[in-house]
């Protein structure tokens, strides 16, 4: 994930998006998945890499549509760092 942002950070925020997509799942136990997803979106968005927090929110979310949790930090998201660009 460190490269994934370090591509928004240069300015390459769907490399950064197609990054978390290969690699998210890598190293987590089944089990884990969800709690360590929305800790690295977390632990992103505390390093100021929102489009990467967005993709790997995104990805959890495809992954359980049905967790409350993950949707509401996703609604959190953005409403701090959205925009209506954002949303299409």
């Amino acid at each position: 994930l460190k490269e994934a942002e370090a591509a928004e950070a240069s300015g390459a925020p769907l490399t950064s998006a197609a990054i978390v997509k290969c690699t998210v799942g890598r190293g987590v136990d089944e089990e884990d998945r969800q709690r360590t997803w929305a800790d690295d979106a977390n632990a992103s968005l505390s390093r100021n890499a929102v489009s990467t927090a967005r993709a790997i929110l995104a990805h959890s979310l495809s992954s359980f549509p049905t967790k409350r949790s993950l949707w509401l930090q996703a609604v959190d998201l953005e409403r701090k760092y959205g925009t209506p660009s954002s949303l299409d």
